[in-house]
């Protein structure tokens, strides 16, 4: 509580110009790199990111990205300033964005439309903001496991005394695991294909991330992930995960992957944006996340995520299988 008050304290006096604080909460959250405190004030409403992981300097450069992309008419939070070129307090890598109002996908063709064409201009301005940016944090980690790792994996679950339902999920599906880390291993690696990976993308382009109003995106959300990437490869990822955020079978998931990618490429121009290459990319992706994920459960004794993060991308990967 005594935190709670000093952080209050914080805003009043770092953001006067933001008037009088009427009501400051904390807000339910699922990243555990962060903490979100809502706070309204007789001008406007805003959220104040308290971020427990993080370097100082990427926060600025991720607030000055979001400035810039405002200025340019781009769907994204405004961050507040508390100095001429700072907007990260130093002690306690905390920054006010606005507060946006909207509701979650709900995986209507005009929503799925609507996003991919903003997607599409956030590529094409973030291509205009020149900034030294890593490619990938912690990319180690997200490596596809060797099979020396995934036999590892096998014989811990093996001779676990008791086996918990993360346990069960891998062990279940180790074989579709293996058969994708081969099939993806048989083609040209998409990084070596010729799609630019020098470029800023947002980093965790998913239906979690992006709140509507209607049929309008509001506000695309969560640019902590942003880094130097590959914007085909981030179109890839969003078109499915979009596309198949209703469960819907393969046949009408592939549908709606075009659809997505078609009003992308309206805001954006990419070459060699064919439907199996975007679908092998998916897959890539979703590996990614899954290797991070087994790393983190067998490897480094830490593992912050539930089961359901584990099923979600399983499940993901069973259906682009089935679309091949």
């Amino acid at each position: 509580m005594e935190q709670f008050r000093s952080l209050r304290t914080y805003v009043e006096a770092t953001y006067s110009g933001i008037g009088k604080i009427k009501e400051f909460r904390i807000l339910p959250h699922s990243n555990i790199n962060s903490k979100n405190y809502f706070f309204r004030t007789t001008k406007g409403r805003y959220v104040l990111k308290k971020v427990v992981h993080g370097r100082h300097a990427n926060l600025e450069r991720m607030c000055e990205i979001l400035a810039f992309c405002i200025s340019r008419g781009v769907k994204v939070p405004e961050p507040l300033r508390i100095g001429p070129d700072q907007y990260v307090h130093p002690k306690n890598n905390s920054f006010v964005l606005r507060f946006y109002r909207g509701i979650p996908f709900n995986g209507s063709r005009e929503q799925l439309k609507d996003i991919g064409k903003e997607l599409g201009i956030l590529h094409r301005v973030l291509s205009q903001y020149p900034i030294s940016y890593p490619w990938k944090p912690e990319e180690r980690g997200y490596r596809h496991l060797k099979k020396s790792e995934l036999e590892r994996v096998r014989n811990l679950i093996k001779r676990a005394r008791q086996r918990d339902r993360f346990d069960l999920l891998v062990g279940e599906h180790l074989p579709l695991i293996e058969s994708l880390y081969a099939w993806c291993a048989q083609r040209v690696s998409f990084e070596k294909e010729g799609f630019a990976r020098g470029k800023l993308i947002h980093g965790d382009m998913q239906p979690g991330n992006v709140l509507f109003w209607g049929n309008k995106v509001k506000v695309i959300l969560d640019f902590g992930a942003t880094r130097r990437g590959s914007p085909f490869s981030e179109l890839a990822f969003a078109a499915f995960r979009f596309s198949l955020a209703d469960h819907g079978d393969g046949r009408e998931a592939r549908k709606r992957v075009n659809t997505f990618v078609h009003s992308y490429l309206k805001e954006n121009a990419i070459p060699g944006a064919s439907f199996s290459t975007l679908q092998y990319c998916f897959i890539f992706e979703t590996l990614d996340r899954i290797s991070n994920l087994l790393r983190l459960a067998y490897g480094r004794g830490s593992f912050p995520w539930p089961p359901e993060e584990l099923e979600k991308h399983i499940r993901f990967l069973q259906i682009a299988r089935e679309m091949r």
